[in-house]
């Protein structure tokens, strides 16, 4: 997509990574995943940006801890996920914080979003996501991809097996969804959801 930036975050937890995206004459950015937040805000602000969402590739705590902090700084900005991640946001259990030491729930539950139908097409930011739902990892797995990147979270990590032995987690289906993410990373820059040295 012309005209498109992006820039990649790496995380002080497990190495989860985040990216901010936006489009050059576009005020509006979207954040994928979120973790360590004092660097994202930072170049948001200086960038003069305005988050309007937040694409959640799935609600695992290394992925998400950082969304009131976003929150507080931009209280305007949208939360998306499916109906489990939904779910997930509202449980420190559901999404693992609760074994963390950091209880964490989402401070306004008011800015979470549900894709409800799998292969939905989010307009944002002068944008076009697609989206598919690939579960097995985590019931909550999203991958997000436009003409030329694809965001996989954790469902597919370059020369990673995927984890699917935390709770919630299905082999098979982590399969599937590996097989329906294969044909999206042809022709595109795949953006992992932990960093690939």
């Amino acid at each position: 997509m012309d005209g498109v930036s992006v820039k990649k975050y790496v995380n002080s937890l497990f190495n989860s990574a985040s990216y901010l995206i936006w489009h050059k004459g576009n005020e509006q950015c979207i954040v994928v995943d979120c973790g360590d937040t004092e660097q994202l805000i930072e170049d948001i602000k200086d960038g003069e940006l305005v988050p309007v969402a937040i694409l959640l590739t799935h609600v695992h705590f290394d992925h998400i801890y950082g969304v009131n902090e976003m929150l507080l700084a931009f209280p305007d900005v949208k939360i998306y996920t499916n109906e489990w991640g939904h779910k997930a946001l509202m449980s420190d259990k559901l999404n693992l914080s609760r074994y963390h030491g950091s209880p964490f729930v989402v401070a306004d539950e008011q800015a979470i979003v549900d894709i409800v139908e799998n292969e939905e097409v989010i307009e944002v930011a002068g944008m076009n996501i697609h989206t598919l739902y690939t579960p097995g990892h985590n019931p909550s797995c999203i991958t997000y991809y436009t003409d030329d990147m694809v965001f996989t979270g954790d469902a597919y990590i370059p020369d990673t097996p995927v984890v699917t032995c935390l709770p919630h987690g299905n082999r098979q289906e982590a399969e599937r969804s590996l097989a329906a993410i294969t044909p999206l990373m042809q022709g595109r820059r795949v953006m992992p959801g932990h960093d690939v040295k």
